[in-house]
């Protein structure tokens, strides 16, 4: 054995004897994975949060919490602007904002993003909107995402970069849930409730790991010359990881391709393209390549498409979008949706079905989407599921159970189409005006 399969073996055991230290000592359930999707960004985060900064908040603690989120953001030294009122998804013009929080000469806004993508020009929407607000007024727009990602530039619009705040979940909002639960250690149903809410995010920011399990291995790699032998690891892990989603979309395409429906590797906007050279540039350090996949044409209308379309932003995740002469844009919502709906206005049943299907409602390029089960995060491999893909019997097993997902989908949306179109009246047959046997006879 050499030295970096010796160590692989040492911290193989190490991670072993933790993990079973964690069976042993604590439960893996958790009431807020239990009652909503872990990354439900509004149903979930965004109304837990809403509700600590709320100072008229079921937990009764007035505006310590709100105190104490400034405190992490600003610094205890800054001083701080009160927000008597705190409301979630407010919609208008301007869109649905996720957390408004209103003082009497000033607002902030909270656009909560975990994996859901940017639609053009939303935050210049919100800062618009802050502005004919507060014109004279403080105004805060804070872009929270799982690491502080910044916007994209067509999510930005004209903003300028310094009036848009990124904070994340890993570092800012993991502090002040733990200030939190410090404060509230004489009210025992709050204090668990906040642990439990601090084991998700740690979960979803990859962060699960214990101290003493991070110092064990770190004496490890101490000792000797192992630190140097791991070193070796760092650009063979990019590596790996691309070969790992480059391997599962190669099966799923075979797979599918198998059962009679062959998908088409397309971009985000439905140009056909390589995926394995996507997969590189997943792991680019900027510009890095997401919203690409693969999609299957499930119905057409004249100039307009149904798609359903696996594809990846950090998790994988498929659904049913819409596409104009096969060029995938915002014809679900957006100035577009009108247009398409007219055209084809029973459309809007089978929408209406995609919205029983439990999808997550899409936003103006998807009518509805999910994750796939188990979650697939390729942007962190120590989340759920992806490093089991290396594994060629895991992939296999995933593989199989997706492509039989994606194919019921199929035939279960054209089922679906069929049934509505029986039931409608043939709108494109032209009314008849004159007795057709008497025009027919010359009569």
């Amino acid at each position: 054995m050499n030295p970096l399969e010796w160590l692989l073996s040492q911290v193989a055991s190490i991670n072993l004897k933790y993990q079973k230290i964690e069976e042993a000592a604590k439960t893996s359930f958790n009431i807020f994975a239990v009652l909503r999707a872990d990354a439900d960004e509004v149903r979930l985060h965004s109304n837990f949060i809403a509700e600590l900064l709320d100072p008229r908040g079921s937990h009764k603690l007035g505006d310590l919490f709100q105190i104490l989120f400034f405190e992490t953001l600003d610094g205890p030294q800054q001083s701080h602007q009160a927000f008597p009122v705190v409301q979630r998804e407010v919609s208008g013009t301007h869109g649905r904002i996720d957390i408004l929080m209103r003082g009497k000469c000033s607002g902030l806004v909270i656009e909560n993003k975990i994996y859901a993508p940017d639609p053009p020009k939303q935050l210049q929407r919100y800062y618009e909107f802050l502005k004919s607000r507060y014109p004279q007024g403080k105004r805060r727009l804070l872009y929270l995402t799982l690491f502080g990602t910044p916007p994209s530039n067509e999510s930005r619009g004209n903003v300028p970069r310094t009036e848009i705040e990124p904070i994340s979940y890993s570092r800012d909002i993991l502090n002040w849930l733990e200030r939190c639960a410090q404060a509230s250690y004489q009210i025992p149903h709050l204090r668990e409730s906040l642990i439990q809410y601090i084991s998700l995010v740690k979960k979803l920011t990859g962060q699960t790991i214990s101290e003493d399990h991070k110092m064990e291995i770190t004496n490890l790699l101490l000792e000797g010359d192992h630190l140097e032998s791991a070193l070796t690891l760092e650009n063979a892990l990019t590596e790996a990881k691309i070969e790992v989603q480059r391997l599962v979309w190669q099966d799923l395409l075979q797979e599918l391709s198998l059962k009679g429906y062959v998908f088409n590797p397309v971009d985000n906007v439905f140009t056909k393209k390589d995926l394995a050279s996507y997969c590189k540039n997943f792991y680019a350090p900027q510009k890095r390549a997401k919203n690409y996949g693969i999609e299957y044409k499930v119905a057409d209308y004249d100039d307009y498409s149904v798609h359903l379309h696996l594809s990846v932003d950090h998790n994988l995740c498929y659904g049913f979008t819409a596409a104009k002469r096969n060029e995938r844009g915002e014809y679900v919502r957006g100035p577009y949706a009108q247009e398409v709906t007219r055209l084809h206005p029973w459309l809007q049943d089978v929408i209406a079905w995609l919205t029983e299907w439990k999808g997550i409602p899409g936003n103006g390029w998807a009518f509805a989407w999910r994750h796939t089960d188990p979650r697939v995060n390729f942007r962190n491999f120590h989340e759920a599921y992806a490093a089991k893909l290396a594994n060629p019997d895991e992939r296999k097993k995933w593989v199989g159970e997706v492509t039989a997902e994606l194919i019921r989908l199929i035939v279960q949306f054209r089922a679906e189409e069929a049934k509505i179109a029986n039931e409608r009246p043939n709108v494109d047959e032209p009314l008849l005006t004159e007795d057709p046997v008497s025009s027919t006879l010359g009569m």
